[in-house]
């Protein structure tokens, strides 16, 4: 059955007295592509096949650079917004990671195995860290900002299916901040987890055992760890009442 029609092709007349065929209508064309008035002639020969609609739809959305790099600008400034690093010592550190995120080679995070995206990851955590204005360089403000932006690129089809991203998707990190961790330690027994610290003072020694228990409780609920992140916040929403988007908190 033909359930949708591309708007750019034009409309078809479709027989009454057409057999159906394994559920489906069929369509009558001429050759030039407008509808006919259903001649036996067109009838018996003017079937559209299905590959001439693929065609059609393949060359109409067919993506240049330009739409992939607007797509990462798009993305790296609806995701770092202010309250994502809010409190965390300059002003600027929300344009200087928009900035920074908006051109970064999302290639390099196809990696091989666990061990080589978390280098990258680290990596690049310290490379963004680097660009943000003095007194804003916290260590765990561009963990949580890479985190984050790297988790919108994952749900985004164009670039995710561009870079190969989903071979990654199971080694991402949760995006941590004071929300997170606190239902995370909730889950937890106590002192199973430290104190959390704050984005300021967060380091990759708290960061990796929090992401460790973040990993087992995703395991056990069937998911990767990156998206446990809607998960705990939708449940601290419920909790509390408060209507703060994912990645609020510090």
């Amino acid at each position: 059955m033909v359930s949708f029609w591309p708007s750019h092709l034009p409309k078809l007349l479709v027989s009454a007295k057409a057999p159906a065929v394994a559920g489906s209508v069929k369509i009558y064309l001429t050759r030039s592509g407008r509808p006919s008035k259903l001649s036996p002639a067109v009838i018996a020969s003017g079937v559209l096949h299905r590959n001439q609609i693929k065609h059609s739809l393949s060359s109409k959305m067919k993506k240049d650079n330009q739409f992939y790099r607007d797509m990462q600008h798009y993305i790296a400034v609806t995701t770092i917004r202010p309250s994502v690093l809010r409190n965390q010592g300059s002003e600027g550190v929300i344009k200087a990671a928009q900035k920074h995120l908006a051109v970064i080679n999302l290639g390099i995070f196809q990696a091989k195995d666990k061990a080589d995206f978390l280098r990258v990851l680290d990596n690049q955590t310290e490379r963004l860290r680097d660009t943000l204005p003095w007194g804003a360089q916290h260590w765990g403000s561009a963990r949580k900002a890479l985190n984050l932006f790297l988790r919108d690129i994952c749900y985004n089809r164009f670039l995710c299916e561009l870079y190969k991203l989903s071979d990654s998707e199971e080694w991402m990190e949760i995006p941590l901040d004071r929300l997170i961790a606190t239902a995370l330690k909730r889950k937890g027994k106590r002192g199973e987890l430290p104190r959390w610290p704050g984005l300021k003072r967060l380091n990759s020694d708290v960061s990796l055992r929090f992401q460790a228990f973040a990993k087992q409780i995703a395991s056990e609920q069937g998911i990767s760890r990156v998206h446990l992140d809607m998960r705990l916040w939708t449940e601290e929403r419920e909790k509390n009442g408060k209507p703060h988007a994912p990645g609020f908190g510090s």
